[in-house]
């Protein structure tokens, strides 16, 4: 039968799942992504024997069809699921199997799939799981995420995670991976974006060709430079943005410009939504650089001995990292430092030596310079509020102990700055959903906004040690046109207790510079922040 289905009830169910995928070898990546599957409750699957897949059939046609060996085409998919499916496809009636399905799917009981390519040595094709779920101690986000909608036997299933892939070496390597896992969660998630195989990547890269692409058979298998990813990235209608570290190979010690703190800039990025693209130096049994994609965080609670870094981020709140890698599997925890107990990589964010960040087109702003001018407008605010209490004090209400508040937090290095990308009228219909001023609703909904703006939150050490997002509290913000430059300006909003600021075009002088406006707030309270995916903080 071209379908089956087969329980998941112990560890003997699971080796003989693991066995069909891998033929009874051991494979990194397959633990790890049937580990996975377990954590989220997996209990049964059914397997479609017999399935044509794009991504595969474009790798067979480039090089398996070619070669003298025989190799099938057809792959097999495994769809994962919470409940016992098993006595289904024994129903007579197939519309009451469809209906099952779909309630299944609709009940968030459809855990994903594995598409198992006919190739022994990497049979991981195309994989799409739920996002994970939280370790000990710490709130686990997949930040960089989707629907993705599958068919079987006539029903319409759903599943939200992101894309992972297995390395194949006879076409690719890790680059062609990573920058595969990134292009496909850009295709499932934003209109316009291309849909692209390993092959394609690699011929993108391939243009114009060098001698660095010549060193492997095929073309490309032996991995791609720095300069290949950027060309591939292009290709996919992405503006690549790269930041670099300096490796030491005497010292194995990797040193960053002293305003870029890599955790930091990871975080900022997929907090957008983002996938990014890391580069790692080898570590204790690796002898090659490794490419991995990040795809959200992990968040911890604060202790009274934990210290904040110097204009503090989201990121001094981050434990892990969660990051694809087609060596070991999907949404892996990846720690800040060696000795995490729950570390799922033998690397750790200080092997980080290089970011590639596949930017929207028109964004022209990097995260971190929008976030340096929120910096610069909140201390503006805190050196003019005593002018500005003195001005507008009958209008400020209890403002002013919000204000004082804030202040006092800022000078004693506790006020957190959360910085990302989003577009401009989803910034304006958030806030004109959240708790904060009418007054504050009312600026932002009259203000212009570009199509992408950096939105950057200002909280305090403690309205941010939640694990519950929804309890975290936002004293002030700023919103900074993406699409601006660093020779024009680039505010647009800043709000901060007692007053918000807005910058706009003159419409009487349309070549001038921007002017701006200051509105009092009376009695201002903090708001939500925002979270991911939803519009009510």
């Amino acid at each position: 039968m071209p379908v089956t289905s087969a329980k998941l009830a112990n560890d003997l169910d699971w080796q003989n799942l693991q066995a069909a995928l891998s033929n009874g070898r051991s494979i990194p990546a397959v633990d790890g992504v049937l580990k996975r599957a377990r954590g989220l409750g997996a209990t049964s699957v059914i397997v479609e024997n017999d399935y044509l897949d794009r991504d595969f059939s474009a790798e067979f046609s480039a090089f398996y069809a070619g070669v003298f060996k025989r190799f099938p085409k057809l792959c097999r998919r495994f769809h994962f699921f919470g409940e016992d499916i098993t006595d289904l496809l024994n129903e007579a009636d197939p519309q009451k199997i469809i209906e099952s399905l779909n309630k299944i799917s609709d009940s968030d009981r459809y855990l994903g799939y594995i598409v198992a390519r006919p190739i022994q040595h990497a049979p991981l094709g195309r994989v799409v799981l739920a996002a994970p779920e939280s370790a000990q101690a710490t709130k686990s986000d997949l930040l960089v995420r989707s629907t993705y909608t599958t068919h079987l036997l006539g029903a319409v299933l759903r599943v939200t995670g992101t894309t992972y892939m297995q390395q194949d070496r006879r076409v690719g390597a890790c680059a062609q991976a990573a920058i595969w896992m990134a292009a496909r969660h850009l295709f499932s998630k934003h209109n316009g974006s291309p849909w692209v195989s390993t092959i394609d990547i690699t011929e993108a890269a391939s243009k114009p060709t060098d001698h660095m692409l010549s060193l492997a058979l095929p073309a490309g298998s032996g991995g791609l430079t720095l300069e290949h990813m950027v060309r591939a990235l292009r290709e996919v209608g992405r503006e690549p943005l790269l930041y670099h570290g300096n490796f030491d190979p005497t010292t194995k010690k990797i040193t960053w410009p002293a305003t870029i703190h890599p955790a930091a800039v990871i975080d900022r990025y997929v907090d957008s939504g983002i996938p990014v693209i890391v580069g790692l130096t080898p570590w204790a049994g690796q002898n090659e650089l490794h490419a991995i994609v990040a795809v959200g965080h992990a968040t911890k609670q604060l202790t009274s001995i934990d210290r904040l870094s110097s204009e503090p981020t989201r990121a001094d709140y981050v434990r892990f990292l969660l990051v694809n890698d087609d060596q070991l599997g999907c949404y892996l925890r990846m720690p800040m430092a060696a000795g995490d107990a729950l570390s799922e990589t033998p690397y750790t964010v200080e092997n980080i030596v290089y970011i590639i960040v596949p930017l929207p087109q028109k964004v022209y702003t990097p995260a971190e310079s929008a976030e340096k001018l929120s910096w610069d407008l909140l201390r503006s605010y805190e050196a003019e509020w005593p002018t500005l209490e003195a001005k507008y004090r009958d209008k400020l209400g209890n403002s002013a102990t919000g204000a004082t508040h804030l202040i006092t937090k800022l000078k004693a290095n506790e006020v957190i700055a959360r910085t990302y990308l989003t577009y401009g009228w989803r910034y304006k219909q958030r806030i004109i959903r959240n708790t904060c001023s009418p007054v504050l609703k009312d600026a932002v909904f009259r203000q212009d906004f570009s199509r992408y703006v950096w939105v950057t939150e200002f909280g305090t050490r403690e309205s941010f040690n939640e694990l519950d997002e929804k309890k975290i509290r936002v004293f002030a913000h700023s919103v900074v046109d993406a699409t601006s430059s660093r020779f024009w300006e680039g505010r647009s909003i800043f709000h901060a207790p007692g007053f918000v600021w807005r910058w706009f075009h003159d419409p009487a002088n349309p070549f001038d510079e921007y002017v701006n406006a200051i509105l009092p707030i009376a009695d201002d309270q903090p708001y939500g922040m925002k979270i991911r995916g939803s519009f009510t903080p």
